[in-house]
């Protein structure tokens, strides 16, 4: 982790296996990956972005974008219980918000499993 952002989320997971991944949280160079419930750590996290998905068509595969997730408000409400183990001030919670964002996906992104 060489990156010089306060926060930073990384995503294990790439190219034509992007959906298998684990999530990495670092912020100011210190690990708070075991401060994300397990369920979250292997899953988009479902912020808000727009992500391109394919599904099969008439004509095969079709390649289409979608808007989805939550907005920070939201997705911070909803996460909460463990962003406030890690702190209470609500500034690092939007800037952990930017830094998933930044790196979200959503299943059906990359085609791999086409």
């Amino acid at each position: 982790m060489n990156d010089k952002r306060r926060v930073v989320a990384e995503w294990s997971g790439g190219g034509w296996a992007l959906c298998s991944g684990e999530w990495s949280l670092y912020i100011d160079g210190k690990n708070f990956t075991k401060k994300i419930p397990k369920r979250l750590r292997t899953s988009p996290m479902y912020t808000l972005g727009e992500y391109s998905q394919w599904r099969w068509g008439d004509d095969g595969e079709e390649w289409y974008t979608i808007t989805d997730g939550m907005s920070k408000t939201t997705w911070i409400t909803e996460n909460e219980n463990w962003l406030s183990k890690i702190t209470d001030d609500y500034y690092l919670w939007s800037e952990i918000y930017d830094a998933f964002q930044e790196k979200d996906f959503r299943s059906y992104q990359c085609g791999g499993c086409i």
